[in-house]
């Protein structure tokens, strides 16, 4: 829809919706004239959206569904509104930097745990492998525990401190 206004000349201008509160210039007199009405809004929903989606980089979980749940009723707000409020790439940013941020704490939490628990379970093949083969060798060559105890193995209380 489009609003209708008349220039101080007399002349009749017309301007789209979202340019009310704006300026227009009469293609007459050449004056420059407010166009009625207000401008359009941005949606308080995005805004906030966009806001969390940020901070959710810092603090994935919470922030973060938050902020894809206020983006979603951002855009239901803008597309119900038809133009009265603006906002649609404030809202998509902040369900996609919302959407990254819950898609990221799974890695965030559980990558240092397997990490963790493959040096574990490396560290354990280690020493089973240690075990196995010493329990090899000592099949195999009985002497070596004798030797390595007098190497100096066998006890450690032997030592002056």
């Amino acid at each position: 829809m489009a609003i209708i206004f008349t220039c101080y000349c007399g002349q009749s201008l017309q301007a789209p919706d979202q340019y009310a509160g704006g300026t227009a210039r009469c293609p007459v007199c050449g004056r420059e004239l407010p166009i009625p009405g207000q401008r359009p809004q941005k949606s308080g929903w995005a805004i906030a959206g966009l806001v969390l989606g940020i901070i959710s980089a810092a603090a994935p979980w919470l922030p973060g569904i938050i902020a894809v749940v206020l983006g979603t009723l951002g855009l239901r707000e803008i597309r119900q509104n038809h133009g009265r409020i603006t906002g649609t790439a404030p809202a998509i940013a902040g369900i996609v930097l919302g959407g990254i941020a819950m898609v990221m704490l799974p890695l965030v939490l559980f990558v240092p745990a397997i990490a963790s628990l493959y040096e574990s379970l490396y560290f354990c093949f280690g020493m089973v492998v240690f075990l196995i083969f010493g329990g090899i060798l000592c099949v195999l060559f009985p002497e070596i525990p004798i030797i390595f105890f007098l190497l100096g193995g066998g006890s450690h209380h032997d030592h002056d401190y």
